[in-house]
């Protein structure tokens, strides 16, 4: 039976999750780490954010990944901030969320110069 854990890449976990239902995917993520303080499940967890991050680095499914980085987080959230550990994977994937935040606000930026353009010409 394939599970969340049993993801050996960033690609194959995106789709592993594609594949779920979103209640699915949430009850994955919920297992993952059931009980406060378990190490094991720490580390999966760990495991997971690394994913994420090299899925927004490689902007795989950007809008997708937010979606479920964004489900991850609301469950997870609150153990991941405890966890001094992961300090160096959140800060990553803060930066590769602020990256993607840049290169949408330069490419909305891009289209609406274009489009500024355009009806400028159909003015003249």
């Amino acid at each position: 039976m394939k599970h969340l854990t049993n993801q050996p890449t960033a690609h194959s976990l995106l789709q592993f999750l594609m594949s779920l239902s979103p209640s699915d995917v949430e009850s994955e993520f919920r297992l993952l780490c059931p009980f406060e303080g378990y190490t094991a499940a720490l580390k999966q967890i760990q495991t997971v954010v690394a994913h994420f991050n090299t899925l927004l680095k490689d902007k795989a499914a950007f809008e997708l990944v937010q979606a479920y980085l964004h489900c991850f987080l609301t469950i997870h959230g609150g153990k991941i901030m405890k966890s001094f550990s992961m300090k160096p994977d959140v800060q990553q994937l803060a930066l590769q969320l602020r990256r993607s935040d840049e290169r949408l606000n330069v490419l909305l930026h891009t289209c609406l110069c274009l489009i500024k353009v355009h009806l400028d010409i159909q003015l003249l």
